[in-house]
């Protein structure tokens, strides 16, 4: 299992949500299968965990 966090300092949470869509369809040919997505914030502070598994290489 692996994991990768980003972090967005924004009012907006969306572009947390683009640049973990963004970073999914850059490495999608090296997941096998993504476990988890966490969101959490303090004040304007996003943070987004993404915890999946790699595939053999």
């Amino acid at each position: 299992m692996k994991h990768v966090t980003i972090v967005q300092d924004s009012k907006d949470n969306s572009l947390l949500k683009e640049k973990v869509n963004s970073w999914i369809e850059k490495n999608k040919k090296n997941i096998l299968n993504i476990i988890n997505i966490e969101y959490t914030n303090t004040n304007y502070m996003y943070v987004a965990t993404i915890t999946y598994e790699e595939k053999n290489k």
